[in-house]
């Protein structure tokens, strides 16, 4: 199995203040109806560390050996690093946590991650920085798909998860309307991979969803070369892209019934070339 490395922000000093997105005007933009419930379960491709989990529990929460001890989420530490940040901001945590789901800790670790979701909602509920990054929004989106079942495991949990798809609707809405508009990049590629996520997970409308895939062969086509590589020709990008190709992989058998064949193509692609690439260790 492939290493999940984390990806690096791109240069975002200049959207930290957030402009015209951090108005009230671009958060009535953002009102509409509740995404819809998750349909289905998404396959775990990359399982978490129970370890890390338990650790979390503990309010411990680490990433790259940095680590920051959290008694709540409504003030995350101003002096993590950005990488942390937008581990933190994307609910990354939420793998790990959800790694203690088949063991005694589970309902404790459901309950924990649901009061660290609604004080995470609490205090962004409008523009911050880094949260609302577009790509930090991709992530969010993503592991709120894969943990919304473990999130919402009962009856229980009604007002939460009624939350929960209120912020999420917010987010994909946010989401669609900030695909980074330079030139191809894998900020860029990792923003329609959450785009892709929220139309087929949370159930956007066809049409989104078949401009959605287009979006997708578009970007694929413009980002992998025809030897398998990155249009940015760094080894540590293309494992970055292998990775979320083959989450959509997952994501499209699914949801599709099927892997489209410019989806596959590009996995037969840029694996050969991400092994080439590795070195002995």
């Amino acid at each position: 199995m492939m290493h999940k490395e984390p990806h690096p922000l791109p240069g975002t000093a200049h959207l930290e203040q957030g402009g015209f997105k951090s108005s009230w005007l671009y958060r009535l933009m953002l009102c509409g109806p509740a995404s819809k419930r998750p349909r289905f379960d998404i396959p775990e491709l990359w399982p978490g560390d129970p370890g890390r989990g338990h650790d979390i529990l503990c309010g411990n929460f680490s990433f790259q050996e940095e680590t920051h001890a959290l008694t709540s989420c409504l003030i995350p530490p101003a002096h993590a690093s950005p990488q942390w940040q937008a581990w933190f901001h994307g609910l990354c945590w939420l793998t790990d946590l959800k790694a203690l789901r088949d063991t005694s800790h589970s309902s404790e670790a459901a309950e924990f991650g649901r009061k660290c979701i609604l004080e995470w909602i609490t205090a962004n509920h409008k523009w911050t920085h880094p949260a609302w990054l577009a790509i930090v929004t991709a992530d969010r989106i993503v592991h709120l798909c894969s943990a919304w079942d473990f999130l919402c495991d009962s009856e229980m949990n009604t007002r939460f998860e009624k939350t929960l798809r209120k912020t999420a609707g917010r987010d994909m809405r946010h989401l669609f309307k900030s695909t980074p508009t330079q030139d191809h990049d894998y900020a860029r590629f990792h923003v329609i991979k959450g785009q892709f996520f929220a139309a087929f997970v949370l159930m956007a409308s066809k049409r989104c969803q078949q401009k959605t895939i287009l979006r997708l062969e578009n970007e694929i086509a413009a980002q992998i070369l025809p030897d398998g590589g990155h249009i940015e020709r760094n080894p540590e990008c293309l494992s970055w892209v292998l990775h979320d190709l083959l989450d959509l992989r997952v994501l499209c058998c699914t949801a599709l019934g099927h892997v489209p064949p410019f989806l596959q193509n590009a996995i037969d692609r840029s694996a050969p070339m991400v092994r080439a690439l590795r070195h002995s260790d």
